[in-house]
């Protein structure tokens, strides 16, 4: 038996790479799976049709996850379509590399907003449709804060927020059944 069977999975940033793995893995699980995607609808779409040829259960939702009004119309659609979400995968991310000399509110701000923000918001607005027996919250962080690339400083910036950000979290939410 698949050990994820009847349990909703919801993975941001989905449509390719990290995410879309993820996702195809979860749902090889058992889970029924959200793709989410903030611009990519036709690898998210791939996505699905990958799930769903293989008899697993999937649907496509776009929304910024540095945007709240995004993240409550995708957490509503879960809810509606498969029911009450049991794991979140906060796997959104951007990144840009640059020289110091070169960074702009621009950069800082387009990777703080997803990588950092978009995982708080995706939190909290999973927090408010997640399975009242508890479940996880799967943060996904990066080695790059340990080997500090060059020209790295706000990527790297933002997964040590992400690392932090874990921690407190596993803490907070324990009591809850949550596990991050």
């Amino acid at each position: 038996m698949k050990k994820l069977v009847n349990k909703i999975a919801v993975i941001t940033g989905a449509s390719k790479g990290i995410g879309a793995g993820i996702a195809k893995s979860l749902a090889a699980a058992g889970a029924s799976v959200v793709v989410n995607y903030a611009s990519a609808k036709a690898g998210a779409d791939q996505v699905v049709e990958e799930i769903n040829a293989a008899g697993g259960k999937a649907i496509a939702i776009q929304g910024n996850v540095s945007n709240a009004t995004d993240l409550a119309k995708l957490f509503d659609e879960t809810n509606t379509t498969f029911g009450p979400v049991d794991i979140l995968v906060n796997n959104a991310g951007v990144y840009q590399f640059g020289a110091i000399e070169e960074i702009t509110a621009e950069d800082f701000h387009r990777q703080f907003d997803t990588n950092v923000l978009g995982l708080l918001l995706s939190t909290q607005g999973a927090l408010k449709h997640f399975n009242t027996a508890g479940g996880s919250i799967i943060n996904i962080g990066s080695a790059v804060t340990a080997i500090t690339p060059v020209q790295s400083s706000i990527y790297t910036a933002t997964k040590g927020a992400v690392d932090s950000i874990t921690q407190v979290l596993a803490k907070e939410l324990g009591a809850k059944n949550i596990r991050v």
